[in-house]
């Protein structure tokens, strides 16, 4: 049986063009599997207990959320962080204002959320990073998860 030049040519060009993105495309699946997105969180919380010391006319806490990374908007304070696992972790450098009493413009928040308790749950401490300045508890309860969001 005589083989055909031209027949072998086609077939390795039609490897080249389906085969091989396809074994691509198998991979990055395979690769993928074991992912998990991360809970989502966006949405209000309610601070549970007294006023919230660093806005005390605001007693929520606005959670905006993009996968990992968390908009966090703490009555006038805005920061910027992420989530891995239930630990939130946002921050704000490098504020002009005095929004925060004395201390240095660096405002941190530490918290972690229960994202199985019902309603879920955020629990930590905010507060600024320098000596002297106060660490500040928050506990704070999700109001409402926004529209189109998974329980």
């Amino acid at each position: 049986m005589a083989s055909n030049p031209r027949a072998l040519k086609s077939l390795a060009v039609y490897i080249g063009l389906v085969g091989l993105p396809l074994a691509g495309l198998v991979a990055i699946l395979r690769a993928g599997a074991g992912l998990q997105a991360p809970p989502p969180i966006a949405g209000e919380w309610r601070v549970q207990g007294g006023p919230f010391a660093i806005d005390p006319d605001s007693r929520v806490v606005t959670l905006s959320q993009s996968g990992e990374h968390v908009d966090v908007a703490l009555g006038t304070i805005s920061l910027r962080g992420r989530l891995t696992g239930d630990s939130l972790v946002a921050e704000r450098r490098g504020m002009s204002d005095e929004s925060y009493g004395p201390c240095p413009a660096h405002v941190m928040l530490r918290a972690r959320i229960d994202t199985a308790a019902r309603p879920r749950r955020l629990v930590g401490m905010v507060g600024g990073q320098a000596a002297g300045c106060p660490q500040l508890a928050i506990d704070a309860v999700q109001a409402a998860p926004p529209p189109g969001a998974r329980p």
